[in-house]
């Protein structure tokens, strides 16, 4: 019996951003947006990955991420990659995960930035342009 509760980060703003995550275990609806500029990306992603990797062996249950990132780091980029590919070993699994990313329709950093993940990852998901 897993004691996984629903995941809730309130996003920040100072010197550095934290983007809002809202992770629902009943669901299986997640949605990361807003800026990811923290300063130790690992520590900050770390509770991220292990709710996913205990949603993983103990729910078994279907995924749905929204990602609505305008940016992130370098660091908090490499946090994401390591989320993608261990969702990636879930599908290969026979997890059913489906990802959505926006992207502000001008921003082609945040596109290229999407496009580089797929490719490192091995993990395909849909790039929605969102209006200005």
């Amino acid at each position: 019996m897993t004691h996984l509760k629903d995941l809730d980060i309130e996003g920040k703003r100072g010197i550095y951003y934290v983007p809002r995550v809202f992770f629902e275990l009943n669901t299986g609806k997640c949605s990361i947006e807003g800026e990811s500029h923290v300063e130790d990306a690992y520590s900050f992603y770390q509770p991220i990955r292990q709710w996913i990797q205990t949603y993983i062996a103990d729910i078994k249950g279907n995924l749905f991420f929204d990602i609505k990132l305008t940016y992130m780091n370098s660091s908090s980029s490499k946090s994401i990659l390591i989320i993608l590919k261990e969702l990636k070993s879930y599908q290969e699994n026979g997890g059913k995960v489906e990802i959505k990313w926006y992207y502000r329709e001008n921003d082609t950093d945040m596109l290229e930035d999407a496009e580089d993940l797929i490719a490192e990852s091995g993990i395909d998901f849909e790039l929605i342009p969102l209006d200005e």
